[in-house]
């Protein structure tokens, strides 16, 4: 039931078209209530039912994946970045 994974940076959640995130009011308020940096949508929802914080992730860009998907993961240090 899931219709894609979306990976956010939690400190600026901004839309980007380009990498299938799209966000507005409630979503940001999702996000930075919960701390979340990655939020589900499942099939027919505009809005995230789950979504998780995992710790030291921050995306290069904030971006969305649904299928498969081939994801990067680099040591820059103090976090790890996620890209596609």
């Amino acid at each position: 039931s899931v219709e894609k994974v979306c990976f956010v940076d939690r400190n600026n959640p901004d839309s980007n078209p380009s990498g299938g995130w799209e966000t507005n009011n409630v979503i940001n308020h999702i996000i930075i209530s919960n701390d979340y940096n990655v939020v589900i949508f499942e099939r027919g929802k505009s809005v995230p039912e789950k979504g998780r914080r995992i710790s030291y992730l921050v995306p290069d860009e904030n971006f969305c994946i649904s299928g498969r998907t081939t994801l990067w993961l680099e040591n820059k240090g103090r976090y790890v970045s996620v890209s596609k």
